[in-house]
């Protein structure tokens, strides 16, 4: 303890009013730990000197001499995982460990980018600050940028954010990634998406340090109250994170019957039968909490097209009432609408144990478990801040459909219009098989896949790879990029250097105006990234694969 004082004592200054302030350095300090080729000055590590309560010594951080063996993520990983939690609940230091990561990557990518062979248009071709400002009051006038110039600008700026974690152009991405497991898997068969209950649920608050709490002999009457538990995981986004990725891995695995390794995927029995694949898109909410969109594909799903003649057949849409009848719920017996609505409501039904099968009274449980649950977590309720917008006529309409429509039995028509068994057209879809294990808020859609249904299947996919809804002008942000790179960088003459930092910085524009949550950054340091995915994905560059065929056919180099 004295030599941590005596360290600390040494960084400070006396700032003449009888107190001491942290000393102020001379340079600005480099986002790089590794001092730079052909560097003579004393290199000062900037998480060190940033964060002299985290590294009281000075040492130890990441990039330094005496832990260079470690890269800089595997070094961040080990700090939000060291066991006194004082890195990861830190107001600022994964934060702005996440920006030095994201930086790295656009450096890598604008390096990449400019080597392509088509960046010569774009470095022969200047973009002028007039042309970007008009493309500027084209966008604000939700209009067609017309500019060829700023359009391949944009292209290549685009291109650069792909390879960067969490930009929106590396979440189109993964369209490609669900196309292509259809054209293998054959199209999707459900829609499920599940909000896990980060403040309520008792693992979230044991990984949070809440070591009090006993999960062999729990006691929801025990333990810290609701306001407690949501600070808990305000101040521990990693705790929240962790268990997010935990109770993910747990329901792809062993509820739903997909395993995993690195080289092969095996499936056995779920809630929904045999799954061939699923593909999961992580989503923060407003209040920065995860949930995952995920598209499951069914071992032997037909094509569209033979699941068009099979709609014809009663037998086979009765087995399909049947799935849906087993897999997807909608009703509650004898319960009205009146009834569930004066059912007690208990928003903190999260904090409890699942039932245990070998309980001779499951069963009771169970259903009264659900019907909790039902109330708490399913009835929706229309907000104008949560789902009504504006339609025609400027009338408030609910994005989600609700009311839902009612109906007497679970059935599917001939075109693959298909109903769930409904009373209440104020209760949403959930799935019996997780109501024991979430506790949450959950939500399931089939997709029968005929030809009326593959508008829905294109929804759900732009859906699901959705990216942040923007409040700036792209064009604006880019004009003045475009405009302090001309000012900076006009010493440099070799016309790919200039193109790779001009990527960079209209990148860095961009991204200044991006907004992630505390578990967003925690899953992508921790490389959990954004994606749950059943199946590995390899890209298959089109561009190479066709410029190699006209080289070695002649015909096709006429064409």
């Amino acid at each position: 303890m004295n030599k941590t004082l005596l360290h600390a004592l040494a960084t400070e200054t006396e700032n003449g009013e009888g107190g001491y302030a942290v000393r102020h350095g001379k340079h600005a300090l480099s986002d790089f730990g590794v001092p730079l080729p052909g560097e003579h000055e004393p290199h000062i590590n900037p998480m060190a000197a940033a964060y002299p309560c985290l590294f009281p010594f000075g040492v130890g951080a990441p990039e330094m001499p005496d832990v260079r063996h470690l890269s800089f993520d595997d070094h961040i990983r080990w700090c939000l995982e060291y066991h006194d939690r004082r890195f990861r609940v830190h107001e600022s230091f994964m934060y702005h460990a996440y920006g030095i990561q994201q930086k790295r990557q656009a450096l890598s990518s604008a390096r990449i980018q400019s080597k392509r062979a088509d960046l010569d248009k774009l470095c022969n071709i200047r973009v002028t600050s007039q042309e970007l400002e008009s493309a500027q009051r084209q966008e604000e006038s939700h209009q067609s940028i017309t500019n060829p110039r700023v359009l391949l600008l944009r292209r290549h700026v685009w291109t650069t954010a792909g390879r960067i974690e969490g930009t929106d152009s590396s979440r189109a991405l993964n369209r490609s990634k669900i196309w292509g497991t259809s054209l293998y898997m054959n199209p999707l068969s459900l829609w499920v998406t599940i909000n896990p209950n980060d403040l309520h649920d008792p693992i979230v608050q044991v990984r949070a340090g809440n070591e009090d709490i006993d999960m062999d002999h729990f006691d929801p009457t025990a333990g810290p109250n609701a306001d407690e538990r949501a600070s808990n995981v305000a101040k521990d986004p990693f705790a929240a994170a962790s268990f997010f990725k935990l109770i993910m891995d747990i329901i792809l695995r062993e509820v739903i019957g997909v395993r995993r390794s690195r080289f092969k995927v095996e499936s056995f029995p779920g809630i929904f039968g045999r799954v061939s694949a699923y593909f999961g898109v992580v989503e923060a909410q407003g209040r920065g909490t995860l949930h995952l969109h995920l598209l499951v594909w069914l071992v032997g799903a037909p094509t569209s097209d033979r699941m068009r003649q099979l709609l014809a057949d009663e037998s086979f849409r009765q087995k399909i009432a049947q799935y849906i009848r087993h897999t997807i719920r909608a009703h509650l017996s004898n319960m009205s609408e009146a009834d569930v609505a004066t059912m007690p409501r208990k928003p903190d039904i999260a904090y409890s144990r699942p039932p245990n099968p070998a309980n001779k009274d499951y069963r009771v449980i169970s259903d009264q478990l659900e019907r909790d649950f039902v109330r708490s977590s399913q009835v929706h309720v229309c907000k104008k801040t949560t789902c009504l917008v504006l339609g025609r006529g400027l009338t408030w309409r609910c994005k989600r459909g609700a009311p839902f429509p009612t109906a007497e039995n679970d059935a599917v028509d001939e075109k693959g219009n298909w109903t769930v068994k409904r009373s209440n057209p104020w209760l949403n879809n959930w799935c019996p098989g997780l109501v024991g294990v979430l506790r949450a808020n959950h939500d399931i859609k089939i997709v029968t896949n005929g030809r009326d249904t593959m508008s829905l299947a294109w929804y759900l996919t732009g859906y699901a790879t959705k990216g942040q809804q923007r409040t700036y002008n792209a064009s604006a942000l880019l004009a003045n990029a475009v405009a302090k790179h001309e000012a900076d960088e006009s010493y440099i003459h070799d016309m790919r250097e200039r193109g790779r930092k001009l990527m960079f910085k209209c990148w860095n524009a961009l991204n200044s105006k991006s907004e992630a949550s505390g578990q967003q950054v925690v899953m992508r340091l921790m490389g959990w990234g954004d994606t749950f995915e059943s199946h590995q994905y390899v890209p298959l560059f089109w561009s190479s694969f066709t410029a190699y065929l006209r080289s070695q056919d002649a015909l096709l180099r006429t064409k």
